[in-house]
C-alpha cells in the first residue's frame, strides 16, 4: 500500500508538471486582460437598422492561463448591442466559464440595432461590456448615435405635387415612381437612401 500511494502521488504530480503553464488557470488576483481599446464606437445609424460587425480583442497578458468567470453587457437583454463569443450568442447577453490560455487573445464580436423612437433627434446610444476574472473586471464601452428615419417599404407612387422634408432621411426599399404631370420637391439637404437595385 505503502508503494501504491507514493506512485499516485508521483504521477499526479508528474501529470501536473507536464501542463503547459499557459494551459495552467492563474490564481494570483494580480492577473488582469488587457482591451484592444477603450470604446467600440460604431458609424451613425439609422433607427431600425442593423450595423455591421466589428470586433475588440481582449488578451491574458499573464504566463498562466484565466478563467473568464462572466463576460456581459451591463444592459443586459435589454441592450441594442448584441455579442458573439467563440461563435455563440446569448439572449441575455452574458457569457460564463470561459478558458483563456496564457497569451491568447479572446475576439468579442458586436452588432448594434437601435429602436426606432419618433424623434428626429440624432440620439446617443451607449452600453458597457465587462469581463470579469478572480480579482479584476476589465471594461469596454460600446458607443453609437442614432438616427430614425422615414421608411418606404413599398414601390412610392408620386401622382401629385408632393414635397419631402429635410427633418428625417427617407429610406427607398423599393423606388420611387413620378408619374407624368406631378413633382417631386426635395427640401435642401434632404437625405434619400436606396436599396440595392431600387431607384427613382
Amino acid at each position: 500500500m505503502k508503494f501504491l500511494w507514493i506512485g499516485l502521488t508521483c504521477g499526479l504530480w508528474i501529470g501536473y508538471g507536464c501542463t503547459p503553464m499557459e494551459q495552467r488557470i492563474a490564481s494570483q488576483v494580480a492577473f488582469r486582460l488587457e482591451s484592444s481599446q477603450d470604446t467600440l464606437s460604431f458609424d451613425t445609424l439609422l433607427s431600425g437598422m442593423r450595423s455591421i460587425t466589428r470586433y475588440l480583442t481582449l488578451t491574458n497578458p499573464n504566463p498562466h492561463a484565466v478563467r473568464i468567470k462572466e463576460l456581459k453587457l451591463k444592459r443586459g437583454a435589454d441592450s441594442p448591442f448584441r455579442l458573439r463569443v467563440q461563435g455563440n450568442e446569448q439572449a441575455n447577453q452574458r457569457f460564463r466559464d470561459l478558458f483563456l490560455a496564457g497569451k491568447d487573445v479572446l475576439r468579442v464580436y458586436a452588432e448594434v440595432e437601435v429602436p426606432i423612437s419618433q424623434s428626429a433627434l440624432l440620439r446617443e446610444v451607449s452600453d458597457r461590456l465587462e469581463a470579469h476574472i478572480e480579482g479584476h473586471t476589465t471594461e469596454v464601452v460600446l458607443y453609437v448615435q442614432a438616427q430614425d428615419a422615414v421608411y418606404v417599404s413599398h414601390l412610392r407612387y408620386v401622382r401629385s405635387d408632393e414635397s419631402w422634408s429635410k427633418a428625417l432621411p427617407w429610406v427607398m426599399e423599393k423606388g420611387i415612381v413620378v408619374e407624368k404631370g406631378a413633382k417631386l420637391r426635395l427640401e435642401a439637404r434632404v437625405r434619400i437612401f436606396f436599396a440595392n437595385q431600387t431607384a427613382l
